[in-house]
C-alpha cells in the first residue's frame, strides 16, 4: 500500500454544517471520528461517488513515481468518476439488500462465474462474516445485525481495493463483534485493502488498532494513533472499565 492511498479536499453545506475537509488516508485502518450529524456518513459516499461535493479533489495516488495518480472527483475540471468504476466498496448503516434474492444470492452477486477457487472464496467470506448458516434465508427474515453482516459480505465479495465503512458493527453483540472486527482486519490488511470507518465505539476504534481522523464542526482537526487523538476519550472508557 503506498504512502497515501488517498487524498480528500471537500466542501460541501449541510443546512447549517459547512464541511471543509482535507485528509490522506495512510493506514491499513482509519476511522472518522465526529458527532452525530457532524457530515461523517456524507464525506463516505462522496468518497465513494454517491454524492458529489460542492467544491473539491479527491485522487487515489499511484505509487509509482512515473504514474499519474487517479483522480476521482475534480469539481474545477469536472471529472466525476461514477460510484461502479471507482474501485470502492461501502457497508452503510442500512443495509441495502436486494429483497428477491437469498443470502448467497446476495453475496455473490458481483462474483464473476469464471472465478478461480470462487467456492472456497465465498466460503471463506461466509466463515468471516458468521452467516454461512444464513445463506438459503431471504433478506426479510433477517435480523439487523445478520443484515448487516450479510452486506459487509456483499462488498468483500464484489471486490474493490478500498472498503468504506458506516458503523456497520452496531446492531451486533460485543463478543461477536470483537471477533469479527478481529478477523477482519487481518484479511484486508494480508490483502493491502485499506478502510476508512465511522464509529462512535471508542473500544471498538482501539479494537482495530486504527489511526483516527477526528473531525470538529465541520473540519479535521487531529490525525493520529487512537492513543493521542483520542487520549480523553480513551480515559473515560478506562475509568467506565474499572468500575
Amino acid at each position: 500500500m503506498p504512502a497515501e492511498c488517498l487524498v480528500v479536499r471537500l466542501q460541501h453545506s449541510l443546512g447549517q454544517v459547512w464541511l471543509d475537509v482535507q485528509f490522506s488516508l495512510r493506514a491499513p485502518w482509519t476511522v472518522l471520528f465526529a458527532p452525530s450529524g457532524a457530515g461523517k456518513t456524507t464525506v463516505l459516499r462522496m468518497i465513494a461517488g454517491l454524492e458529489r461535493p460542492a467544491k473539491g479533489r479527491i485522487v487515489r495516488p499511484d505509487g509509482l513515481p512515473e504514474s499519474s495518480p487517479t483522480v476521482l472527483t475534480d469539481t474545477d475540471r469536472r471529472i466525476f468518476v461514477p460510484a461502479h468504476r471507482r474501485g470502492i466498496r461501502l457497508v452503510a448503516q442500512r443495509p441495502a439488500l436486494f429483497p428477491h434474492l437469498s443470502v448467497v444470492g446476495n453475496v455473490q452477486y458481483r462474483v464473476e462465474p469464471k472465478r478461480q477457487e470462487r467456492d472456497r472464496f465465498l466460503e471463506e467470506i461466509f466463515a468471516l462474516c458468521r452467516i454461512a448458516h444464513l445463506r438459503d434465508k431471504m433478506p426479510a427474515q433477517l435480523s439487523g445485525g445478520e443484515a448487516q453482516r450479510v452486506a459487509l459480505a456483499r462488498s468483500l465479495a464484489s471486490g474493490g481495493d478500498l472498503l468504506l465503512l458506516d458503523e456497520p458493527f452496531t446492531g451486533l453483540e460485543a463478543e461477536l463483534r470483537e471477533k469479527i472486527l478481529g478477523e477482519l482486519r487481518s484479511y484486508l490488511i494480508s490483502r493491502a485493502i485499506p478502510v476508512l470507518q465511522v464509529t462512535h465505539d471508542v473500544s471498538e476504534i482501539f479494537s482495530a488498532e486504527a489511526e483516527v481522523l477526528r473531525m470538529e464542526a465541520g473540519r479535521i482537526v487531529a490525525q493520529g494513533s487512537a492513543k493521542v487523538v483520542l487520549a480523553q476519550e480513551r480515559q473515560a472508557l478506562l475509568a467506565r472499565l474499572q468500575r
